[in-house]
């Protein structure tokens, strides 16, 4: 491999490993060992999970029980055999991979240009990495809702250590950790960009605004539109809230003129075309009317948030997606519920830092609804952790809106019922 394109891809991850060990060195030795715990908690789970998942009666090849990490395994293995050969391709153009996530192939092919065709050593990995969201949920948690060392007598836990607890025992993340696909790594370095984010909002840091360039280009390869999603938190303070939001419109609007005069230059026009592309290849149709995409997004609403529904059983033999349904139960439970209470007293009471959460959820959801219909439990992955953090606001604020759980448990009941009469009377039941 060439080492500068080799220096250049991994300094994402090497960004990603700072983010995670420079805050923690900070930590009082307590909570730095509580949070050593919680990790190892996750660890544990993630490992447990990837073990059930193997044990279970479905059909798989190998470590593969899944078309899409056959696929990545695939086309990576082909990839390293062209580095061994001293080739280094394009793998953007249609030749090759034909898009700019180009991110989760490389990490795959460099590591079968070292090792050989070794899936195990990416699902590892993938483990390994999925065990970190625990600390990142801690970290940005704590700088979204700072509190003193130690909590009032009224709170015996703070937002950050339950972000950090509920994120090491939520069973999706061990679930889609177990396989070889890039999620795990677009939620980590989504929720590491977050935390950047939230430190150069409170205290500006070159260094922090290099490691925020460093995992922006990594998430650019691996899906584009998480980037779009995480800055326009940002971009919504600044254009919206904040006192000198002139100038960061006029700043807007050169940003969108040179992007335009750029396309001059065949290199960058290809690569906005290439962005064009993926974002328009994952539009309904072109026939779909107005009202039809509006109903199109609104249906898609429930099966965003609740889908797989785990509480119905396919009839035939297992499937190996039911792994996934005690993660969806937590969601159900715990998560929606108290992130709905979390998000209302942030939006009552607006701190600011509450923005860059809440406005990039709302972007994802929106193009998830408008893109794929609502069906997107893998993709919805680097949500989750948002989510998450809402919660453990929720859970320590006894004050305030103590009855949108309620409500919540209530819907959910009502489309439980039906959901299940619907698919009685469809015969799938």
């Amino acid at each position: 491999m060439k080492l500068l394109p080799a220096i250049y891809f991994s300094a994402p991850y090497a960004a990603l490993a700072a983010v995670i060990i420079v805050p923690w060195i900070g930590l009082e030795k307590k909570r730095a060992r509580s949070l050593l715990l919680v990790t190892l908690l996750s660890l544990t789970i993630h490992v447990f999970w990837f073990f059930c998942i193997r044990g279970m009666p479905v059909p798989h090849d190998g470590p593969f029980f899944l078309i899409d990490d056959y696929t990545y395994d695939h086309y990576s293995w082909a990839i390293a055999k062209e580095w061994r050969a001293g080739n280094f391709p394009a793998l953007w153009t249609d030749q090759y991979l034909g898009t700019l996530h180009t991110g989760w192939n490389r990490i795959l092919a460099a590591i079968y240009y070292l090792f050989g065709r070794r899936p195990w050593i990416g699902i590892l990995l993938n483990i390994i990495v999925g065990s970190l969201l625990a600390p990142l949920a801690f970290f940005t948690a704590r700088e979204i809702f700072p509190s003193s060392p130690d909590p009032p007598a009224t709170r015996r836990y703070t937002p950050a250590f339950l972000a950090g607890l509920v994120t090491a025992i939520h069973f999706s993340f061990a679930y889609w950790s177990s396989f070889l696909m890039r999620d795990t790594f677009i939620a980590a370095l989504f929720l590491a960009g977050l935390f950047l984010i939230l430190c150069l909002y409170r205290r500006p840091s070159i260094w922090q605004a290099l490691a925020l360039a460093f995992i922006l280009m990594g998430l650019s390869i691996l899906r584009i539109y998480s980037v779009g999603a995480l800055l326009a938190g940002p971009a919504a303070y600044l254009l919206f809230f904040h006192e000198r939001k002139k100038w960061f419109w006029m700043a807007l609007g050169v940003i969108v003129v040179l992007a335009f005069c750029s396309r001059v230059f065949i290199p960058l026009r290809d690569y906005q075309n290439q962005l064009a592309y993926s974002f328009l290849n994952n539009l309904p149709d072109a026939g779909r009317t107005m009202s039809g995409s509006l109903l199109f997004c609104i249906r898609g609403i429930p099966r965003f948030f609740l889908s797989p529904y785990a509480w119905y059983v396919a009839p035939g033999p297992p499937l190996v997606n039911y792994m996934l349904y005690p993660g969806q139960w937590f969601l159900y439970l715990l998560i929606i519920p108290f992130a709905l209470k979390g998000i209302w007293i942030c939006m009552r009471e607006s701190p600011p830092p509450a923005v860059f959460l809440i406005v990039p959820g709302m972007t994802s959801v929106f193009l998830f609804l408008l893109a794929y219909g609502g069906s997107v439990p893998r993709q919805r992955m680097y949500l989750e952790p948002l989510l998450i953090i809402f919660a453990s606001w929720g859970l320590v604020r006894k004050d305030r809106g103590g009855r949108i759980p309620l409500y919540w448990y209530a819907f959910l009941v009502v489309f439980i019922l039906a959901h299940s009469w619907s698919v009685w009377k469809r015969g799938l039941w």
